[in-house]
């Protein structure tokens, strides 16, 4: 399945030898296997090196969907574009291929956003495995237990690596909780201050949401730290280039491509500073200046500011296309038209 891999970009990621075997058979043939393993950041690694996206499905029950949730953070970590294909009424990709092949490349097609399955999965009326993108149960946010379930997914989006990402998703978690984008982003501050609800679960007897991943709650109250996606990669080779030279005018032309914590830090620099008494922005500060000591060529500078654009549009094509799917499901014809019109201007650059 490699050249498949390479060709599409994109690796299809499934527990078993059999959901591997019936997948590629089914005509899906950018498929590969865990083989019941812990999925690894090494297994991860390799797979980067031919593909740029990953559709995770695991087996549909309790530790499926853990183990999915585990490979999602491992994927970001590994820079991937993650979705999660759903096939419900199956117990694996196997069985559901065995009933009819379709609908394995169904499957991948309707793959949803890491984000979304979050939202299924913590915030759903339904059970966890088998639930689909939306059908919240907005009374339940106001109980301790669905104030600990919204918490789990804020820190999910704490941890995407893109700003534009961040930014998409939390207003998206506001219109689809009701819950004021204000509101979360306090609630998200009070985690990462170590405030907020105790993010240990206590959740109702019924298992399949019971048995949320107590890992992931650990990791979220202790603020793991985001992965940098290639366009951050980038930003920062520049901006550790412009420092290096002391030339900061170098990088007007590409700073609307920066995230804004990059722009802070440009004019941090450009003003003489190289601290912050903000810690997060701090620690990112000092990995700028470390990288001057390996700046790149002056021929180079070009060329990275050119991948770097085309990361940023990279990035918004993908967020955008995300938004008219979501605005089509609501049936918001003026989000629809605004986002489609957003698409278009994305998409001739």
């Amino acid at each position: 399945s490699k050249d498949a891999i390479r060709e599409e970009k994109t690796a299809f990621l499934v527990e078993g030898q059999m959901d591997f075997l019936m997948s590629y058979q089914s005509g899906v043939r950018n498929a590969v296997a865990s083989s019941g393993t812990a999925l690894t950041a090494d297994h991860l690694r390799t797979i980067r090196r031919f593909a740029e996206n990953l559709i995770v499905n695991f087996d549909n029950d309790v530790a499926g969907s853990d183990a999915a949730e585990r490979a999602i953070d491992l994927a970001e970590a590994a820079d991937f574009s993650v979705r999660v294909a759903v096939i419900s009424g199956f117990k694996d990709a196997a069985d559901a291929a065995l009933a009819d092949p379709e609908n394995i490349r169904r499957s991948v097609v309707a793959a949803i956003p890491a984000p979304e399955f979050y939202f299924a999965k913590y915030l759903s009326a339904q059970p966890a495995a088998n639930a689909a993108a939306g059908g919240f149960d907005a009374a339940s946010l106001a109980t301790r237990e669905g104030i600990v379930r919204l918490r789990a997914v804020l820190g999910k989006l704490k941890r995407l690596a893109s700003p534009v990402e961040r930014d998409f998703w939390m207003k998206e978690l506001a219109k689809r909780t009701g819950v004021a984008e204000k509101t979360l982003a306090e609630e998200a501050a009070a985690m990462e201050a170590g405030t907020g609800t105790a993010a240990s679960p206590a959740f109702p007897a019924r298992r399949d949401e019971a048995d949320v991943s107590s890992a992931a709650a650990a990791s979220l109250a202790a603020g793991v730290s985001r992965p940098a996606t290639r366009r951050g990669r980038i930003a920062g080779q520049l901006l550790g280039a412009a420092f290096s030279s002391g030339d900061f005018g170098s990088l007007d032309d590409c700073a609307p491509f920066f995230d804004p914590v990059e722009r802070e830090i440009l004019e941090l620099l450009r003003a003489g500073g190289t601290r912050s008494d903000d810690p997060a922005l701090d620690a990112v500060l000092g990995a700028v200046v470390m990288q001057a000591a390996a700046a790149p060529f002056a021929e180079e500078i070009a060329a990275l500011k050119s991948q770097l654009a085309t990361e940023y549009y990279k990035e918004r094509r993908r967020i955008v296309a995300q938004a008219v799917k979501n605005a089509e499901a609501r049936g918001d014809e003026a989000e629809l038209k605004a986002a489609l019109e957003e698409l278009q201007r994305y998409t001739s650059l």
